[in-house]
């Protein structure tokens, strides 16, 4: 049976040693004391940069004075993250979450004129982001015909897996950042 390290090295091709691994994903394995059993569980925390870029930018992407200060690309991104369906939502006209998620996509959909609002960002900077996004192998993105006149993008950011009874997401971004 695989560890989680190699089976996430095997998806990302890494050369990256098990310390160089967990300092790039944050990963400290710490030993405990023995549990009764007399059995060792080692404590796993996460403290690396990316945990960080999920905590913190997560909770902060949905702040509107941040996103105000700060109307870029990764803006862009980390709302397209913050919004991937995982469940069922009142949002989910396109039915994202059978069509997508159960099938092991990580994907969103919001309307460009909701990016634009949320973001601050232009119609022009909004589509050229997504464009470098998408040209940069980040994102994903597929248009659905709604009906004859209108048609929505979905974005795809990644995909996910159960391993151990762990759900693993692996987003895009990571991987063309370890290339």
């Amino acid at each position: 049976m695989l560890t989680e390290y190699e089976l996430l090295q095997q998806t990302i091709d890494t050369d990256l040693s098990m310390d160089e691994w967990n300092e790039f994903v944050g990963t400290v394995v710490k030993s405990s004391k023995p549990n009764k059993k007399g059995k060792e569980k080692p404590k796993v925390s996460r403290t690396g940069d990316n945990y960080y870029i999920e905590v913190i930018t997560k909770g902060k992407i949905m702040n509107e004075k941040y996103r105000q200060i700060f109307p870029d690309k990764s803006t862009l991104y980390y709302l397209l993250r913050a919004n991937v369906i995982r469940g069922k939502t009142k949002y989910d006209d396109l039915n994202v979450l059978d069509k997508y998620y159960r099938k092991g996509f990580l994907a969103c959909i919001l309307k460009q004129d909701k990016l634009m609002e949320l973001t601050g960002l232009s119609k022009r900077q909004v589509m050229k982001y997504l464009k470098e996004l998408e040209s940069q192998n980040i994102i994903k993105t597929e248009r659905i015909k709604v009906n004859a006149y209108i048609y929505r993008n979905i974005y795809i950011l990644g995909t996910w897996q159960y391993y151990n009874n762990k759900k693993l997401e692996r987003y895009y971004l990571d991987d063309e950042i370890s290339r």
